[in-house]
């Protein structure tokens, strides 16, 4: 159970105002869990309000454990909000095909734009994911 990676894998689009409550607690989990393997991986699109180089900084100092991409002007490709929703999260998907090996692995995807973690602590959480990977209904 805790061989099982944990993937989270956040969206971001102008969201400085809750962005570092939420890697902060990200980070915090990281540090402190008995899960060997946790990663983070960020997909932001067009940001113009300091998110972008928040997260590129942050992935710059923690590069083993964060990932930040860029993937600006879906808008131009894409006429809908949900297929670049879409777009983003197959980016991550992809990206952690390329990390993950053959163990277990659970992907949370993370809306970055509210404080995911306000009503919880790093003990909570990994409890919390501990009794979902304990209870095997999930694929």
């Amino acid at each position: 159970m805790l061989n099982t990676s944990i993937f989270f894998c956040g969206l971001t689009k102008n969201c400085i105002d809750t962005i570092g409550s939420n890697l902060d607690f990200l980070l915090s989990f990281k540090n402190s869990t008995n899960f060997k393997n946790i990663y983070f991986i960020s997909v932001d699109s067009d940001s113009i309000d300091g998110t972008k180089n928040l997260l590129e900084d942050f992935s710059k100092k923690n590069n083993s454990f964060a990932k930040h991409i860029n993937a600006d002007n879906l808008s131009e490709i894409y006429d809908s909000r949900i297929e670049r929703i879409a777009h983003c999260r197959n980016i991550c998907l992809d990206n952690i095909s390329l990390i993950s090996e053959s163990e277990p692995l659970l992907y949370i995807p993370l809306d970055l734009d509210i404080d995911l973690f306000e009503f919880t602590d790093v003990s909570k959480f990994e409890n919390q994911l501990i009794d979902f990977i304990e209870q095997k209904a999930y694929d």
